[in-house]
């Protein structure tokens, strides 16, 4: 197999060796945000404890117990199943 001269190839230096232009300048950054502002962002997470009416996907059950890996046993009906917290709902009223 012969290598043909000018061929490109994965891996090669460009052959003038200089560095490639930028096709458009860089865009500039948004200042981070203030801590006012973070702290209005930041979700409520509500305590759970054993007992408590919970929603499920338009299920109403009981809130058993936490653990520990970010999921919650709900009681629904006669079955307890084990689902993660972030989609459990309040079930009573505010």
């Amino acid at each position: 197999m012969s290598r043909q001269k000018g061929r490109l190839m994965a891996g090669r230096i460009l052959p003038s060796r200089q560095p490639r232009k930028l096709t458009r300048p860089p865009r500039e950054q948004p200042p981070p945000p203030t801590a006012a502002a973070a702290l209005e962002r930041t979700p409520v997470r509500l305590a759970w404890h054993t007992g408590d009416k919970v929603l499920w996907n338009g299920y109403s059950g009981t809130f058993l117990r936490e653990t520990v890996d970010d999921h919650a046993e709900v009681l629904i009906g006669t079955r307890t199943y084990r689902l993660p917290k972030a989609e459990l709902r309040s079930a009573e009223p505010r």
